[in-house]
């Protein structure tokens, strides 16, 4: 039942992200989609699902933290956070764009990024369990998270052009330092998992 649960949560949230407008709107049907992962882990039950899904609860922590203070440098610098009135914002706001997108690989589960390091724990735990279809909808689910959170949420916010011209404030530099720190632990994890696999309740 979990596992059934875990997945149509998945899809669920990837589908409503992609009708919603507002970035902060996007990002919580992305919790509901990833959690689903971690539900979809339990219902499993291997030790290898177990171990997935708590590293998976970990790294997104992380790359969710990153992608919401993302959310909120643009808020702060702009005063919205509507697609529809964002845009041209990459040349003023390059290294939000860039912390934001080491966050939108993560939990689109690109190699050597932390969301790859947990979420391909559950896919393969699925594999080995013979759940063929389950598996199969969890990666259809990563590719929604990329197209949703790593494709449309990027080019409506900072590249495709705005209906209006925006003042946009400079971000102050305890936010670009909190975004820079989560986002090399983003990568240190994605590099090193070893690190975070010698945590988990069963050996790896």
């Amino acid at each position: 039942i979990l596992l059934i649960l875990g997945v149509v949560m998945t899809l669920y949230g990837v589908t409503f992200a992609f009708l919603a407008n507002d970035i902060r709107e996007i990002l919580a049907y992305h919790i509901m989609s990833q959690v689903g992962y971690m539900v979809a882990g339990v219902g499993i039950g291997t030790e290898l699902a177990i171990n997935g899904t708590t590293a998976h609860a970990f790294s997104h922590i992380l790359y969710k933290a990153l992608l919401f203070m993302g959310t909120g440098a643009v808020l702060y610098s702009v005063g919205t956070s509507k697609l529809h009135e964002l845009g041209a914002l990459a040349g003023k706001m390059k290294w939000v764009l860039t912390f934001y997108m080491v966050a939108a690989l993560s939990i689109s589960g690109a190699p050597l990024f932390n969301g790859f390091i947990s979420k391909a724990i559950i896919v393969q735990a699925a594999g080995d369990s013979h759940f063929y279809t389950a598996k199969m909808l969890l990666i259809l689910a990563s590719v929604g998270t990329f197209l949703s959170v790593g494709i449309k949420l990027p080019y409506y916010t900072w590249f495709h052009t705005p209906k209006k011209k925006h003042q946009v404030r400079p971000v102050p530099a305890g936010m670009m330092t909190a975004m820079a720190i989560t986002s090399l632990l983003c990568i240190f994890y994605g590099i090193f998992p070893r690190a975070l696999y010698q945590e988990l309740p069963y050996a790896m």
